[in-house]
């Protein structure tokens, strides 16, 4: 097998999609990287920044891979019915083989980014021991087991609880190989954008769990909508919106920036669009419209924070 032909193959086993919770997480590290810039001593290395999404790029990877693999192997994924047509496609052919090695090199992709980007870094051995580790394995640890045995997170309706701490860690991780001290001294700013880009993106799936609510009630699958019902759902799934919102608006009043509000400017009203399609019944491609609306979220988020 030709080796592009295989990288073709691997890209679209990962739902590359889901990498807009990365680029958009990325672009706030980098806004806020600019802003701060006075406060880095040697400006912004593009190898560290590069190297540490590559790293949280192969994570996304493992937790995508082993998703598709375990939700086939227990019936939750068909041609008929799934969302995730990785190995339904027509036009390339995935098999289950292909996916289980996807998910043996990608855990060597984490190992060799890692160890580039400590190499880089120069950290001294306690960050690497007590933090860099720590967190990496955490990470790997919920990604694999998000959906694979015997904890299968996915399953026990802790999705996106389990999910929550990954994305978390996307803002964060970045600053942090940058500049330590950067990322100590300006810790409530980055816990604040952080916890705007996990309350998003666990939107999203929780938007998936409400459209594959009837499906995995047959399958004896736990989600949160199915313990609340589908008619709280939908509820609570706007409301999450409007409490993103107004977070950026107490954001914006604490940090004296009225461009955090953007955000909400920017997507109010495809937000109320999806409302009015919710209303009348219309739910097809409730899950994309879901990931498009946090994805512009997140990046005018970043915009707004440049733009101080």
């Amino acid at each position: 097998m030709e080796l592009s032909y295989l990288i073709y193959k691997y890209i679209n086993s990962t739902r590359i999609w889901s990498t807009s919770f990365l680029i958009s997480g990325s672009l706030i590290s980098l806004s806020f990287f600019i802003k701060n810039e006075i406060n880095l001593v040697n400006g912004l290395n593009i190898y560290r920044f590069c190297l540490s999404f590559l790293v949280l790029y192969f994570l996304n990877n493992i937790s995508n891979l082993v998703n598709t693999y375990y939700d086939f192997i227990n019936g939750l994924d068909k041609k008929e019915t799934s969302a995730d047509k990785t190995l339904f496609q027509n036009s390339i052919k995935i098999t289950l083989n292909d996916i289980e090695f996807f998910i043996k090199i990608t855990y060597v992709g984490v190992l060799i980014s890692l160890i580039a980007l400590l190499v880089v870094c120069n950290l001294e051995f306690n960050e690497i021991i007590y933090h860099v580790l720590p967190i990496t394995i955490s990470i790997s640890f919920i990604s694999h087991f998000y959906t694979a045995p015997p904890i299968s997170f996915k399953y026990r309706a802790l999705g996106e609880i389990s999910a929550s701490f990954n994305y978390f860690s996307i803002v964060p991780f970045p600053i942090y190989f940058q500049n330590i001290q950067l990322f100590k001294d300006h810790f409530i700013e980055i816990f604040n954008y952080s916890m705007i880009l996990t309350i998003s993106c666990c939107t999203i799936i929780f938007s998936n769990n409400i459209r594959d609510l009837k499906i995995d009630k047959v399958s004896n699958i736990i989600t949160i909508p199915i313990i609340i019902g589908e008619n709280l759902s939908y509820p609570i799934y706007f409301s999450i919106y409007f409490l993103i919102y107004f977070y950026l608006f107490i954001l914006s009043i604490i940090y004296n920036n009225i461009y955090l509000n953007l955000p909400t400017i920017i997507t109010i009203s495809t937000l109320y669009n999806i409302f009015n399609d919710t209303r009348n019944g219309n739910y097809k491609h409730w899950d994309l419209k879901t990931a498009k609306l946090s994805f512009i979220l997140c990046v005018s988020l970043s915009i707004g924070i440049f733009c101080k």
